[in-house]
């Protein structure tokens, strides 16, 4: 037992510190198997294995989801793991996905196919070092449920999606060179624009839509377990059509708060 300010409390137990300690430490184990993925998906992706590197990607995506979740729940959220987030997601959506697309399509460009890689992985670190900041100084526009650009998660999906095409089809010539810089260099001024999108972060289905939102998992799941890249395609498709109404949302929201404001300005 110990004192504190006149009164007598329990001390922690040892099982009591274990699970505080597992608590802070489970997080960033998550964002470092997140980092682990995007490393191997770079070593794969040289090694000609492509298929296996975008596995590799697509599970560093998975981690990076759950790494956020699992801080907030255990309420160990901190500026280490935040920045130890956005490293790894360098690596993993600003670094891998460009060299995937490299090698698995244009790599006989050489210098000029090259160029595009490291301009996608220069806007990538500018688009996490904005969020990083805008984090820091003004959190509350990220609980408001929006992101400013297209997030480096999402982007590298985006930026994978002919690649997911040409190996649903089973056919490379659906992923020609030129239309994949194309794809790199639209997903890179994306990630760095100002554009609002939506974040999921924040997003609470009520008890109504539980059983609507269980049978859409469901469908998924037996999509991407009988057309993993076709739904996967399909996926980044609609995030992509999905910007635009994002943006107009958002242009709404600003409207109806302007209004809000001006009605209840003193006279």
């Amino acid at each position: 037992m110990v004192k504190h300010h006149g009164t007598l409390e329990l001390a922690p137990t040892t099982e009591e510190n274990r699970a505080s300690a597992l608590g802070r430490i489970l997080p960033n184990v998550v964002t470092l198997l997140s980092l682990c993925c995007g490393i191997s998906a770079i070593e794969l992706a040289i090694m000609g294995r492509h298929r296996e590197a975008a596995i590799a990607i697509i599970l560093a995506g998975v981690f990076d989801a759950l790494d956020g979740r699992a801080a907030r729940l255990l309420n160990t959220a901190s500026t280490f793991g935040a920045e130890l987030d956005s490293l790894a997601d360098v690596v993993s959506f600003g670094v891998a996905p460009p060299l995937l697309v490299y090698h698995f399509s244009f790599h006989s460009f050489a210098g000029f196919g090259w160029v595009f890689v490291l301009f996608y992985a220069a806007c990538c670190g500018l688009r996490l070092a904005r969020f990083n900041t805008q984090l820091h100084d003004n959190p509350s526009d990220k609980m408001r449920g929006w992101f400013t650009g297209v997030p480096a998660p999402a982007g590298a999906w985006l930026a994978l999606v002919p690649l997911f095409v040409a190996f649903g089809a089973r056919d490379p010539s659906l992923c020609p060179p030129a239309f994949n810089i194309a794809v790199l260099a639209a997903v890179a001024l994306l990630m760095v624009s100002r554009l609002p999108t939506w974040s999921p972060k924040h997003f609470r289905l009520g008890h109504d839509h539980l059983i609507p939102a269980l049978i859409v998992a469901i469908l998924l799941s037996v999509l991407l377990a009988v057309v993993p890249w076709w739904t996967l395609a399909a996926g980044g498709a609609l995030y992509a059509a999905s910007i635009p109404a994002s943006v107009l949302a958002h242009r709404h929201l600003r409207k109806l708060e302007r209004r809000g404001a001006r009605g209840v300005s003193p006279n």
